[in-house]
């Protein structure tokens, strides 16, 4: 199902809030999950770049949100959504730009997005 809708606010580099068009003049503003990505948290650097980032693509605009009628909320009870802004798909477009990893909704594997992986050591091997 796609839904217009305006970005009203970026929590951080993969949940924002957005005031959705639902049709017949109904509209809902409702807190969004991007669907199948993870960026880094808020207390990084990268989280902030993250942040940043979709600030200064979506904020206030006019996007479309795909969402899959079969999986519509998170665990959190936010909206599931893959946004699209002038045919630009801004979850893969995150991933892309490194400010965010696939993320399939269940453990976090500790893996960090790729624009951290700059500023992080490598693991020293274990005596064997």
């Amino acid at each position: 199902m796609i839904y217009s809708a305006t970005i009203n606010r970026i929590i951080d580099g993969d949940t924002l809030v957005a005031r959705l068009d639902l049709g017949l003049g109904i509209e809902m503003t409702k807190h969004i999950r991007l669907f199948g990505i993870n960026a880094p948290e808020l207390n990084t650097e990268e989280g902030k770049q993250a942040k940043a980032w979709l600030n200064d693509h979506l904020l206030f605009r006019v996007v479309n949100l795909d969402v899959d009628p079969k999986q519509i909320h998170d665990k959190y009870g936010r909206l599931l959504a893959v946004i699209f802004i002038s045919g630009l798909n801004i979850n893969q477009e995150l991933i892309s730009q490194g400010y965010a990893v696939e993320y399939d909704g269940g453990k976090r594997t500790g893996t960090p997005a790729p624009a951290q992986t700059a500023t992080l050591p490598l693991p020293t091997p274990k005596p064997g």
